[in-house]
């Protein structure tokens, strides 16, 4: 069955960062261990999930270095509990975001694929990068996370706009 998701971490030819709560779906694992080939992968996910015994196994497949080309990297909010880190977006090449209600966990997909937008502008991209560089690089969830974003974007040669924000 046809996933855009994989399409997506496919196209990523030399970075894609992932904003994901939880991850225990093999074939999530398997596109993503794929594309380290080329790509340097940053992944920021939920420290209860991630240390959580049913999930763990996915999160190792991801660290083996024999198996993630070096080019893998993960990162956890700061106590898991209660859940701050509920985000799901990708970011691809710096240029272009796929967000949106998006399952990729097991139990999310066998129900139903949810919806994805995909945003190719670079400016945009540039937003949820912030968000991403605050979660990864800098620890910060939640309440922490500061809002230094450009929230209004012209498009389609100024007919139309997309505005961003980020919840806490």
């Amino acid at each position: 069955e046809w996933d855009p998701v994989f399409d997506l971490i496919s196209q990523a030819q030399t970075s894609l960062d992932v904003a994901v709560m939880r991850i225990n779906r093999q074939s999530f694992v398997d596109a993503l261990l794929d594309r380290s080939i080329t790509a340097h992968i940053r992944i920021v996910t939920e420290k209860a999930y991630y240390e959580d015994p049913l999930y763990r196994p996915f999160y190792q497949q991801l660290l083996n270095p024999l198996r993630n080309n070096g080019n893998i990297e993960i990162v956890t909010d700061n106590d898991g509990s209660p859940r701050l880190m509920h985000s799901r977006f990708l970011i691809i090449d710096h240029a272009k975001v796929a967000l949106g209600s998006y399952n990729f966990s097991v139990e999310g997909c066998e129900r139903t694929m949810g919806d994805v937008v995909v945003i190719n502008d670079s400016r945009i991209a540039d937003a949820f990068e912030n968000q991403f560089e605050q979660m990864f690089a800098e620890g910060k969830f939640g309440a922490n996370k500061r809002d230094a974003i450009q929230h209004a974007y012209s498009v389609g040669g100024g007919s139309g706009q997309i505005e961003v924000y980020f919840g806490p």
